[in-house]
């Protein structure tokens, strides 16, 4: 696996809380997921994220985001592809 881009810039408290809860929501709906995989997974969404003018919704966009790939690994390793 490649080394996943770094989001430049500190997170604030709000939104490193943010991201742990995304994280934990995300463990709790992909149970099978590795949760290294999920870390990895939700630091690539956050450095795309990363110059995002308003920061509100970056969480949620995270979320989806990374839901969607969660998703579709699970729909391949079910299908046997």
């Amino acid at each position: 696996m490649d080394t996943p881009p770094r989001a430049e810039g500190p997170l604030t408290p709000e939104e490193r809380q943010a991201l742990r809860r995304v994280t934990e929501t995300l463990h709790g709906r992909f149970p099978s997921a590795d949760h290294a995989l999920i870390a990895d997974l939700v630091e690539r969404a956050r450095a795309r994220y990363a110059d995002a003018p308003i920061r509100d919704f970056v969480p949620v966009m995270i979320e989806r985001l990374v839901a969607a790939e969660l998703a579709g690994n699970d729909a391949s390793s079910t299908n046997g592809t």
